[in-house]
């Protein structure tokens, strides 16, 4: 049985053009930061998985390098996640919503290659109980193209992640 810690590092708002810091995305749907004793608890309740969604076009820049305070507060909650002996799934999420930059094609692909890179080396020696679920919620602009660039982006960081 799994679990979505939703509404909190997937929170999104189209009238919202920045977020200043982590806790203005973390608490924007009036959530509060994940923790320890939340993490427990759901254990407790019989939840075997927890399902981990972000949105990192806040925290990333044109080149989809991730703001490193971002990348310590997402860190913090998968560790929680993993301590716990639960599964994690991690993902993008919103980021190819409302004409984001993930909807944009090949102009999207070095900046989600680097992203993922970057999520891969942050990660890289953690165990399985940390899983990546590639992109959620994507509206792409020309489907089919996308759909190519996404196997050819999973197959190129691959390696990064065995």
């Amino acid at each position: 049985m799994g679990y979505n810690l939703g509404n909190t590092f997937d929170s999104y708002d189209s009238y919202i053009n920045e977020m200043n810091t982590p806790e203005e995305q973390i608490t924007l749907l009036g959530n509060i930061f994940p923790t320890k004793n939340m993490i427990k608890r759901l254990k407790k309740y019989g939840f075997k998985t927890i399902r981990f969604p972000v949105t990192w076009l806040y925290f990333i820049d044109e080149y989809g390098n991730i703001n490193s305070e971002w990348m310590l507060c997402v860190k913090k909650v998968v560790d929680l996640i993993i301590e716990e002996n639960l599964y994690c799934i991690l993902n993008i999420y919103n980021d190819g919503k409302n004409f984001n930059w993930l909807s944009y094609g090949i102009e999207s692909k070095d900046k989600y290659i680097n992203l993922w890179t970057q999520i891969a080396n942050e990660f890289k020696d953690y165990n399985n109980y940390l899983i990546f679920e590639s992109m959620d919620e994507v509206f792409f602009l020309i489907t089919l193209h996308l759909i190519l660039i996404m196997i050819y982006c999973l197959l190129s960081t691959r390696s990064l992640l065995i």
